[in-house]
C-alpha cells in the first residue's frame, strides 16, 4: 500500500491521515518510498544489520609470516612472545597485507596454530588482587605481635582490626606471652566498646596463632 500510494488520486487520503490509519510515522512512510524508488518491493523488508566493514580476517600468508618470525626469534635465543613478534613485524620492509596486527591479535593467531607454550606454574593475574571485604564491620582480624619498649622490656600487643576499613577496634599491651586469655580479653573490650554488632555472617577471623583458642564468633565464653 505504501509503494502504490498516490496522493493525486481523487479519494486518496492526505499523507498524515494515511500514516495514522496504518499506525506508522511519516518518517517511515517517506523512508520506504525513497527505498522503493531503487529497490522496488524489497523496500518493505528491513535492511541487514550486519556491519558493512566486518572485522579484519587474516589469511594463511599472514599467519605463516608470524610463525616464521616467532621461530626465528626462538632459534636466535631471543624472547619470542607476541610483543617481540609484533616489533619484528613492524621493522620488516615488506609484510603481508601491508598492516601488522596488534599484539593481542598476534597472540590469538599463535594460539590458533598451537604455538603458545603453556605455563601452568605462572602466577595468575587474579592473585595480584588483594582480598578486601566490601562490608564494614563484618569480619574482624585479631593478631598479636611483640614490641620492644625504649626501657628494654618486650611487650605483647593484641590488636583487633576491621578487615574492610582497617579501623582499629582495639589495641592493648600485655606483659606476658600470647595466650587465649588475652585474646578473649581483647575481643571482649572491642565488642564492649563498639556495642552489640554481631549478626548473621559477621564473624571474627583468628590469625593470632594456633595457641590462641578464642571463639571465632563475636561471643565470649
Amino acid at each position: 500500500m505504501i509503494i502504490n500510494y498516490d496522493a493525486s488520486q481523487p479519494h486518496a487520503l492526505p499523507v498524515t491521515e494515511f500514516c495514522r490509519s496504518l499506525k506508522f510515522s511519516r518518517s517511515i512512510f517517506y523512508k520506504i518510498r525513497d527505498r522503493a524508488a531503487s529497490e522496488s518491493t524489497a523496500a518493505l523488508q528491513p535492511r541487514s544489520r550486519a556491519p558493512k566493514h566486518p572485522a579484519r580476517r587474516y589469511g594463511p600468508a599472514m599467519i605463516n609470516e608470524l610463525v616464521k618470525i616467532r621461530k626465528q626469534l626462538k632459534l636466535d635465543g631471543w624472547d619470542h612472545g607476541p610483543r617481540t613478534s609484533h616489533y619484528e613485524a613492524t621493522i620488516q620492509d615488506v609484510f603481508p597485507s601491508g598492516m601488522v596486527p596488534s599484539v593481542a591479535t598476534i597472540a590469538r593467531l599463535l594460539v590458533s596454530v598451537g604455538l603458545v607454550d603453556a605455563a601452568p606454574k605462572k602466577r595468575p593475574m587474579s592473585s595480584y588482587i588483594p582480598f578486601v571485604p566490601s562490608t564494614a564491620m563484618a569480619p574482624w582480624q585479631l593478631d598479636a605481635f611483640e614490641y620492644r619498649l625504649t626501657s628494654g622490656p618486650v611487650a605483647k600487643l593484641c590488636q583487633v582490626i576491621d578487615d574492610a576499613t582497617r579501623y582499629d577496634a582495639g589495641t592493648w599491651a600485655h606483659a606476658r606471652h600470647e595466650d587465649s586469655a588475652d585474646a578473649k580479653l581483647v575481643l571482649k573490650r572491642a565488642i564492649g566498646g563498639l556495642g552489640h554488632i554481631t549478626g548473621p555472617g559477621r564473624e571474627q577471623r583468628q590469625f593470632a596463632g594456633a595457641q590462641s583458642t578464642a571463639p571465632r564468633w563475636r561471643r565470649i565464653g
